[in-house]
Parts: structure tokens; C-alpha cells; sequence
């Protein structure tokens, strides 16, 4: 709904703005740990997914078990790790919005 695109920008930028303050609390990072990595066998499942990551593997120069390395440095991260990264790597007011959906009226 248009109305609530606003609200849901300024909830978002505010959420990255106190990640960028405090730390991260350890069950969260867990469970985000937990979701990246049940993502894993999920991408691989067929024959098609795996032809494709070890294709996209070979095509970037990575190794073939590059998810497993991934999946090692995800179980790795800390909360410290996650705010530097976000206070290096992201500045919230600097976004472009982009909204899909209906025309406002």
C-alpha cells in the first residue's frame, strides 16, 4: 500500500542506524546465521542448482566448495564484526527508493 511506503522506509533506516550503534544481540545473529545457512542445501537441490553454482563457481575463479567456505566465515561472524561492516559499508540516508506497485489515486 502507498501510504505505508514511508513508514516502512523510515522503520528500515531506522533499524540500520541502531545496528550501526549497538550490537547486534547474539540470538539474532543465530537465527540469521541459521537462515543463511538453511539456504544452502536449498540453492543445490537439483542437478540444475548444482550445475549452476559450480558453473558460477568456475566462471568467477572460486573454488568448487565455495559455499562451504561461506558457510564456515558465516558461523564465524561476530556482533562486533556485523556493526563495523555496517557503519563501514552502509550510510541508511543514503538509499534510492524504489517502489513497485500501484499508482497512488
Amino acid at each position: 500500500m502507498p501510504e505505508n511506503v514511508g513508514k516502512a522506509e523510515a522503520a528500515t533506516i531506522a533499524e540500520l542506524k541502531n545496528l550501526q550503534r549497538t550490537l547486534l544481540p547474539v540470538e539474532r545473529l543465530e537465527r540469521a546465521k541459521a537462515l543463511l545457512l538453511g539456504e544452502l542445501p536449498v540453492s543445490i537441490q537439483s542437478y540444475g542448482g548444482v550445475a549452476n553454482l559450480l558453473a558460477a563457481y568456475a566462471e568467477a575463479d572460486l573454488p568448487l566448495d565455495q559455499n562451504l567456505v561461506n558457510a564456515r566465515q558465516f558461523l564465524d561472524v561476530t556482533p562486533e564484526q556485523v556493526k563495523a561492516a555496517l557503519n563501514r559499508w552502509v550510510r541508511p540516508d543514503g538509499f534510492v527508493r524504489v517502489v513497485e506497485g500501484p499508482a497512488p489515486h
